[in-house]
């Protein structure tokens, strides 16, 4: 879900989606640690929605697992 980019001025960019950058950074290290945080970030927000969302629609969730590819 989130990606680290080089761009042509040697900068990092990370972007969500392959769509929208969301940070431009000096280094590749702050970018990978930036991108790091936001993974950790997304699963717990995402899992903290699903169980509030059971709480009501549980029977409705046919397959309550964030999507492929965040790690």
């Amino acid at each position: 879900m989130f990606e680290v980019r080089e761009e042509k001025d040697g900068t990092f960019s990370v972007w969500v989606g392959g769509r929208e950058r969301v940070a431009m950074l000096k280094s590749e290290a702050a970018a990978e640690a930036l991108m790091d945080a936001l993974e950790d970030a997304w699963d717990d927000a995402f899992l903290r929605a699903v169980a509030e969302v059971q709480e009501d629609y549980g029977a409705d969730f046919i397959d309550p697992l964030p999507p492929a590819g965040n790690h």
